[in-house]
């Protein structure tokens, strides 16, 4: 039996991965969670709440260490692990960094590489995730591309027989989810209210960026309920700005949320407002309104069709008043948001792999 290992290491990873895993049944699967983003809230939750078996390798990546040496340390223990397994396939999610090292040790051990979520651009390089998908989809012998401007862009850059236009596995699990008993059941809701999400080093890494988001939430009038990643959390108390959020009377402060009840949150929410790159798809499918505090965007499927707009901070009380007084534009999901991406990924991978030429 030919055998896949999946590489994941931050939360979007897993959302995902777990559909496509759980649609593969023809070979044997390996999953390493590189550790990159460990957080109980962020990752145990996350395989819980989508029924995932526990990772077969965990490495034990330091918390300590800087984008380089993160990077070494990656591929230094993925070569390792790989080395040992010796993978027909390895399957790559999204952008983060683990995605980066699977890609290169990949493809010095000439093992094939799919790549989950091919072809999506910012094109702004400052970025270090753009940075990231561009090298991955180089180094991918297959490009599963969830809309349609990955497709375009993948052509642009002279991919042709090698993408694979499947949808959206993200949205598999976001379905599933809501569709089980814990949803129906979970007992968070913000109905009438906003969800704010920031996390983005470019919107919490500095005293400036902290002062920015707290003057939008004094802007605000409506209630907001804020779930917040622990990494905001540190930066606003290295700052000594947490007194003053939490002097905001509209602005609720609460623990990071486990999957199922965030989309709970999320899909009973007014609008949303976020720096997260899974939010914009998310919401999308939902039909709730998305403000996202960025420059640019790799989804920009999620503004042409869907709900999502790019905002400034200094702009974003226009755009919820226009929400709250029902002004906003209407949205609709993107085509092959069904449910069904990670099915199309499992048959193209199986016909790959039975493919005589396949490369081992």
């Amino acid at each position: 039996m030919k055998k896949i290992v999946h590489i994941v290491g931050a939360r979007p990873n897993f959302i995902k991965a777990a559909p496509v895993i759980s649609n593969i049944e023809f070979a044997e699967q390996i999953v390493i969670h590189t550790g990159q983003h460990y957080d109980k809230g962020l990752s145990q939750d996350i395989i819980d709440s989508l029924n995932m078996a526990p990772p077969d390798v965990t490495l034990s990546l330091p918390l300590d260490l800087g984008t380089f040496g993160r990077l070494s340390y990656l591929i230094e223990n993925l070569s390792i692990k790989i080395k040992e397994i010796d993978p027909d396939l390895v399957v790559l999610y999204g952008d983060v960094d683990s995605t980066l090292a699977g890609a290169i040790v990949s493809s010095r051990m000439n093992i094939p590489i799919a790549h989950v979520e091919s072809g999506l651009r910012s094109f702004d390089d400052s970025m270090p995730e753009e940075i990231n998908r561009k090298v991955v989809d180089r180094l991918s012998s297959i490009h599963f591309v969830t809309e349609k401007s990955a497709l375009d862009n993948l052509l642009h850059e002279g991919f042709d027989e090698s993408i694979c236009f499947v949808g959206n596995s993200m949205i598999d699990s976001l379905k599933t989810v809501i569709e089980s008993k814990p949803y129906r059941e979970c007992g968070y809701q913000n109905y009438g209210n906003i969800l704010l999400t920031c996390h983005r080093p470019s919107n919490v890494d500095s005293t400036h960026s902290i002062e920015r988001i707290l003057k939008m939430c004094k802007k605000l009038n409506n209630k907001i309920v804020w779930p917040i990643h622990p990494r905001t959390l540190k930066k606003i108390e290295e700052f000594n700005m947490l007194t003053s959020f939490k002097n905001i009377e509209n602005l609720e402060i609460i623990d990071p949320l486990d999957y199922c009840s965030f989309m709970k949150m999320m899909a009973t929410s007014k609008l949303v407002i976020t720096d997260s790159g899974g939010i914009q798809e998310e919401t999308t499918f939902l039909k709730v309104p998305c403000l996202t505090i960025r420059e640019n965007t790799e989804r920009p499927i999620t503004i042409s069709i869907g709900s999502n707009t790019l905002v400034t901070f200094e702009l974003v009380d226009f755009y919820v008043n226009l929400i709250y007084d029902n002004k906003y534009k209407e949205s609709t999901p993107p085509r092959m948001w069904d449910g069904d991406a990670s099915k199309r990924m499992s048959a193209h991978i199986r016909s790959c792999m039975e493919n005589r030429d396949w490369k081992k």
